[in-house]
């Protein structure tokens, strides 16, 4: 699973940079992207969480809104 969270999200950081670099963009398109990329930045944090809990290391706390 984490594997593919990180390729999904490899993925749309190309798509991201290249709509932001070659066209111009609408408000839609960009509030879209804008979650698409908050869900890949949440699913990389989870996952970074994760193999810092496997490893014994702390993490920071949550920020405001975010799942625990």
């Amino acid at each position: 699973m984490e594997h593919a969270q990180l390729a999904s999200g490899e993925i749309l950081l190309r798509h991201a940079r290249a709509l932001l670099r070659d066209s111009p963009t609408t408000p839609p398109e960009l509030r879209f992207l804008a979650c698409c990329l908050t869900d890949a930045l949440g699913d990389s944090l989870r996952i970074n969480r994760s193999r810092g809990d496997l490893l014994g290391c702390g993490h920071p706390e949550p920020a405001e809104g975010e799942p625990s």
